[in-house]
């Protein structure tokens, strides 16, 4: 699974149509169809505000990363939380490492962290 399919089936998991979404996003909905498909880029910004609005937290955000950076599908998620300052610190923090296999490492750590 891809980004863009992830933000899609967070979106509809949310009941959400593609409108819907933007208007919270405040961005166009021709925008949201390219996250979706996979031809926009998205900010670690972009990625902290869907998760407010989908109610989603970094950690699990991280934790689905990892599942789809192995080639699975990561579950739906069903927390209903805003994200905390610590959570958005994580998220920009970690947006600014730009070496993959340090990317990879930290989820990783990350998410065996968060099984204990």
């Amino acid at each position: 699974m891809r980004l863009g399919q992830w933000i899609r089936a967070q979106r509809l998991r949310a009941k959400l149509t593609q409108m819907q979404l933007s208007e919270k996003l405040d961005i166009s909905y021709q925008v949201l169809q390219r996250m979706e498909k996979g031809q926009a880029k998205i900010t670690v910004q972009r990625m902290n505000q869907l998760g407010s609005v989908l109610g989603i937290k970094p950690s699990d955000l991280m934790a689905d990363f990892s599942t789809m950076m192995s080639g699975g599908n990561p579950p739906l998620l069903k927390e209903n939380q805003a994200l905390s300052d610590e959570e958005r610190n994580l998220l920009i923090a970690f947006n600014k490492i730009h070496d993959k296999s340090l990317r990879r490492t930290v989820v990783d750590l990350v998410t065996k962290i968060g099984r204990s």
